[in-house]
């Protein structure tokens, strides 16, 4: 944390730190001399900055008066520099597409440029925006107004954009963050089913497997490979078994005793005292054939050596 005054034209007095900074004073680090905390809690300190009385900058960018805000001290020494390293409340809870703005804006845009896409705010900002890469940023007031997104991030001043962007000067620029579940980081070493390198993406790749709506369950696709054909009737029903003399010829499961829709059906060929084929048909909800099996048996002699199974 580095907090450098300089003085504008007179002395500066600062009784509730117990000094003076003198007329002309150039980049004197506070930091050095008062903790963070003694330096937030100075209001003559942030009255004298926001009344432009002492110049400051943090070591890198100059500090516009208006923008001086003393938390940041507490910030800057805890290792917390901006946006890239915490999540707020507001992201944490923003869904769909809500984008929730960083920072102190808008700030001044110097320029941009459509050769290279870049985007050039010379402004310097108190590490209260630190751009990111999927940011969205906003224009105004220029020929580029709209909305762009950050694809590289060369420094807190200069950034390009996705999108074609016109040549312009002046106006403003606007940073929004996404959604903070784009921004919470996953191990995925121990995940063999899912991918994704963020809650968001994990969470995406988990409805993929689901194949569908994860409200309904798994899918009848990825129910077939749980053995669908063998599970027992789940729904209510009712029972119909069909006779050819003494030989069962069918059993049908139906919806209800008027025969309404079918739920599952078996048909049994005879060769003389043999069962020659199984064939066991299951029905959708609409009483429509979802998908079938045919079971065909080889003998030696009366004993069934071989049962062929086919689904169709």
């Amino acid at each position: 944390m580095s907090l450098r005054v300089s003085t504008t034209g007179s002395d500066v007095v600062l009784n509730d730190l117990g000094i003076t900074v003198t007329h002309p004073t150039n980049n004197r680090d506070l930091s050095l001399e008062f903790t963070s905390v003694e330096l937030r809690d100075s209001a003559e300190l942030t009255a004298a900055i926001q009344s432009g009385d002492l110049e400051v900058d943090d070591g890198t960018f100059g500090i516009a008066s208006d923008d001086y805000d003393p938390d940041e001290l507490i910030l800057q020494e805890l290792g917390i520099l901006g946006d890239t390293k915490y999540i707020s409340n507001d992201e944490l809870a923003a869904v769909g597409d809500t984008y929730i703005v960083s920072g102190i804006f808008p700030v001044n845009l110097s320029s941009t440029a459509n050769s290279t896409r870049n985007v050039y705010a010379a402004a310097g900002r108190w590490k209260t925006w630190e751009l990111e890469i999927g940011d969205l940023v906003l224009i105004e007031g220029n020929t580029a107004a709209g909305n762009y997104t950050v694809e590289t991030v060369s420094d807190q001043q200069n950034f390009i954009v996705a999108e074609t962007i016109p040549d312009s000067t002046g106006g403003t620029v606007k940073i929004y963050h996404p959604k903070a579940t784009t921004r919470i980081g996953v191990d995925d070493s121990t995940m063999e089913h899912v991918e994704g390198d963020n809650l968001q993406e994990v969470l995406e790749s988990i409805d993929d497997q689901l194949g569908g709506d994860i409200t309904s369950g798994i899918t009848p696709v990825t129910h077939r490979t749980l053995d669908q054909l063998v599970h027992n009737i789940a729904e209510d029903s009712w029972e119909e078994v069909t006779y050819s003399g003494i030989r069962p010829t069918s059993i049908i499961v139906w919806t209800d005793s008027g025969k309404t829709l079918k739920i599952r059906e078996e048909e049994y060929v005879w060769n003389a005292n043999k069962i020659d084929t199984i064939t066991i048909t299951q029905y959708d909800s609409d009483g429509l054939e979802e998908e079938r099996i045919v079971e065909t048996y080889t003998y030696s002699g009366m004993r069934v050596i071989e049962i062929d199974r086919e689904y169709t």
